[in-house]
């Protein structure tokens, strides 16, 4: 009878018990001399229901209502029950003499003594929970079977002949329809051929963990597969897949199908990949062509018989097209690279952080000495097609072509790869504390520093451990591993990009030590490029506040744009000096050659810091705060309404020099309109006669008063610099130092969006112009325009 529990399992909530790996079980039974496989006896109805629930099973007859007292087939938890109740029973025989999935059991034995004290614990297991098996289909002792479709046998698992039996059983075409091209006897042999290899592949073997694992990816025009494959001696498969691609992906670029093929094959091992050691081989090759023209080239294809790495690759390239000219004599060379690596190393852009590329570096400087005029330049991958060609050694010639092809292999790096050690031993501070132990153990007396100094450590074996806090025992590492460590909890996969103190803590809890963690995690940090490229901006002041002074009266101006503001009218006189931003309206080269003429000398501030003209910064922020106070929501009338701002604030006295600008300017206060409008005592007792004479005086003492208000102004600046260089964390760069750049908003990408750098880099100090402005220039020696305040500088760590 079958039952249709459509609609009891939309009801019924999920159970979520997982199931075991397939994969697991397969690699688990595999490899075994006796097997016994066992079949429970229509397992699921085996588990009573629920007393509660077994009205929810209520099925109609013709005769009748009916329920199951037992799990009947088609629920859609029923797997995961039957599941649970297997591992509950079989909880000390899983995954030591026996694999379980669902209704289908394996025993597995190294021998038939074993296998049959495996096989009496299963069964006692079995009569002590009232299980029924299937004697029909129950196999027992037997050297290999079938197991959730797959033929596994001591030599490990093995094709499926009832798999195979499709290919087998394949004819080859035989009337005209089915034959649609020319069929031979070639064809015919071949075609047995094929079907031969299909149906007898190699036997694959579960892994053993200790060995390395390698992974193998092809890439076809539309599939791709990975194999995974041990050498234990030699090389055997261990799992294999495929997968065909889709419409879309046949267009991608071969290394996007390579990549394509790593991620379909890292999702699919996941099981055998982590936490194990995976080698990735692939074919290491290379090109260059030589020239004049298209129609006259030298293409040469290397071949690398060694372990090289991508930019390795590109070195080697570039110094045999560079040895292939030289023997030919020639004197005027430009190599092109659609390497940015080796394009920047050559032309200075790059810094050279690895020893063995430095190698290369200086190989391929030493070529450069045979050639009168040569220039390094990058190039998309695109326009260097013909040398990918070569590096896949495709053909050698192509029709109406005059090119020869000259395939070499490279059976050893160019540059000498073997790896120097210092013929000093590195200091190991584990020695000496391993030493002490020693002798404690020898009952040979130690000094009681020594006794308190290896109280706290214990040897494990071969390995020194020190009781910790965190975790009760903390492996001592070398330097060399400590490097790893940090590296690894850093920003490896599982790292993060933390703090010193971060990553001092992470070390201790995953249970490393050594002495001196703290400061080398300190400069770890500071080290790691990323950190310093997306750092935090910093807002404290580098450097003493230094105070601009006029030398006398409307020497010096300083400018700033204000608005946008509705186009208005008015006029100034002439300065000496005119102080602004690098706004492009200020550093026009008609405004520049306008100063010339009028004999006014520009000025600029720092790019991007304003405070270089804070004064005009500060006036200009009165003048804006009055005028939105004063103009109300008739925005446009703000060029009539500044006239008046402009004489409240020159009116007003100010607490740095304790008069107004305007008694400053003319040596007497201005007659208010507020006088005018409420006599004031000296409007009512004024006498116009010797009005004259005083504001004459006035002007005469005005020096004095002006000198007064200097030093007062003076004083309050000296104030104002005390209490703004209390903040001041102390910061400067010497000329050739490398700093990084601050990156304004004009500059940062805007598709990076949030995640922008925030800084750029690396710059070079070019020159220090005191007062923390600097020029700067690129690594390749060009020269940054305007000067940059320290405030958006800071160190760059290599």
């Amino acid at each position: 009878m079958c039952t249709d529990f459509t609609d009891l399992n939309k009801a019924c909530p999920k159970d979520i018990y997982p199931l075991p790996s397939i994969d697991g079980l397969v690699d688990g039974v595999s490899g075994y001399e006796i097997l016994s496989f066992l079949d429970a006896y229509s397992g699921y109805n085996q588990i009573p229901m629920y007393q509660p629930n077994q009205d929810k099973t209520t099925f109609i007859t013709e005769r009748s209502n009916y329920c199951y007292e037992v799990m009947p087939f088609g629920l859609k938890n029923a797997g995961a029950t039957y599941q649970r109740l297997m591992d509950k029973v079989f909880q000390h025989q899983i995954g030591r003499c026996m694999e379980v999935y669902v209704d289908d059991m394996v025993v597995r034995s190294r021998s038939v003594e074993e296998h049959l004290r495996d096989l009496a614990e299963v069964l006692d297991q079995v009569r002590k929970f009232g299980m029924r098996l299937n004697p029909l289909k129950c196999t027992f002792g037997v050297s290999a079977g079938k197991f959730l479709g797959f033929m596994l046998t001591s030599r490990g698992i093995e094709a499926n002949p009832d798999k195979c039996r499709a290919i087998l059983d394949m004819r080859s075409p035989s009337s005209l329809k089915e034959k649609q091209v020319e069929w031979n006897d070639r064809c015919e042999a071949a075609f047995e051929e094929v079907k031969q290899i299909l149906t007898n592949p190699p036997v694959m073997r579960r892994p053993d963990y200790g060995c390395d694992l390698h992974l193998f990816l092809a890439v076809g025009e539309e599939a791709v597969s990975a194999a995974l494959i041990q050498e234990v001696p030699e090389f055997c498969p261990i799992y294999f897949i495929s997968r065909v691609l889709k419409e879309p992906e046949t267009r991608y670029q071969q290394l996007e199908k390579i990549v394509l093929a790593l991620v379909i094959a890292t999702r699919r091992l996941r099981p055998y990949l982590q936490g194990n050691q995976i080698v990735r081989s692939s074919g290491r090759r290379s090109g260059c062509c030589f020239g004049r023209t298209r129609r006259h080239l030298i293409e040469q294809a290397l071949i690398f018989r060694f372990k090289a790495s991508n930019n390795q690759a590109e070195y080697e390239a570039l110094i045999a097209g560079l040895e292939l000219a030289r023997d030919l004599g020639v004197k005027v060379l430009c190599c092109k690279t659609d390497s940015q690596l080796v394009a920047g190393h050559m032309n200075g852009t790059f810094q050279i952080k690895d020893d063995q590329l430095l190698k290369y570096f200086h190989k391929a400087k030493h070529l450069f000495a045979h050639f009168d005029s040569i220039e390094v330049n990058h190039i998309p991958r695109c326009e260097n097609q013909r040398a990918d060609r070569l590096s896949k050694l495709s053909t050698g010639k192509e029709k109406g072509q005059l090119a020869s092809l000259v395939r070499q292999i490279v059976f050893k790096p160019t540059v000498e790869c073997l790896q120097v050690y210092s013929t000093a031993e590195r200091d190991d501070w584990r020695r000496e504390i391993v030493l002490l132990i020693q002798q404690q153990e020898a009952r040979i007396a130690l000094r009681s520093e020594e006794s308190k100094q290896v109280a706290r450590y214990v040897m494990v074996g071969e390995e020194l451990y020190r009781r910790g806090y965190i975790t009760p025992m903390l492996k001592c590492i070398s330097k060399d591993e400590s490097d790893y460590v940090m590296r690894e909890l850093h920003e490896g996969i599982c790292g993060r990009h933390g703090g010193g103190r971060s990553l001092r803590a992470r070390a201790l809890r995953a249970g490393f030590y050594w002495p001196t963690m703290e400061k080398d995690c300190q400069a770890f940090v500071v080290k790691c490029l990323a950190c310093q490229k997306h750092g935090n901006i910093i807002h404290t002041p580098a450097t003493a506040l230094s105070a601009i002074v006029s030398p006398w009266p409307f020497a010096q101006w300083g400018m700033d744009i204000v608005g946008p503001f509705p186009t208005g009218r008015s006029q100034f006189d002439l300065p000496k000096y005119i102080i602004t931003d690098n706004g492009r309206q200020f550093i026009d080269k008609k405004l520049v050659a306008f100063y010339k003429e009028l004999g006014i000398t520009p000025l600029t501030s720092s790019v991007e810091h304003p405070q270089t003209n804070g004064q005009a910064e500060a006036m200009n922020k009165i003048i804006i705060q009055e005028l939105k106070k004063k103009l109300g929501d008739a925005k446009g009338a703000w060029a009539d309404e500044l006239q008046q701002v402009l004489w409240g604030y020159r009116c007003s006295p100010h607490s740095a020099t304790g008069e107004s600008p305007f008694n400053l300017t003319y040596g007497s206060d201005a007659m208010l309109p507020v006088e005018v409008g409420e006599n004031t005592l000296r409007r009512s007792i004024a006498d116009m006669g010797e009005n004259e004479e005083h504001l004459r005086s006035n002007l005469d003492i005005l020096p004095e008063r002006r000198d007064m208000a200097v030093v007062q102004l003076e004083a309050h600046k000296r104030l104002v610099a005390r209490r703004y260089n209390t903040k001041v964390k102390p910061r400067q760069f010497v000329e050739g130092d490398l700093v990084w750049r601050r990156t304004g908003e004009a500059r940062k990408n805007p598709a990076h969006g949030k995640l922008s750098a925030n800084w750029e880099g690396p710059f070079r100090v070019k020159e220090s112009l005191n007062n923390g402005a600097y020029r700067l220039e690129c690594l390749n020696g060009k020269a940054i325009p305007n000067t940059w305040n320290i405030s958006h500088l800071k160190f760059y760590f290599s």
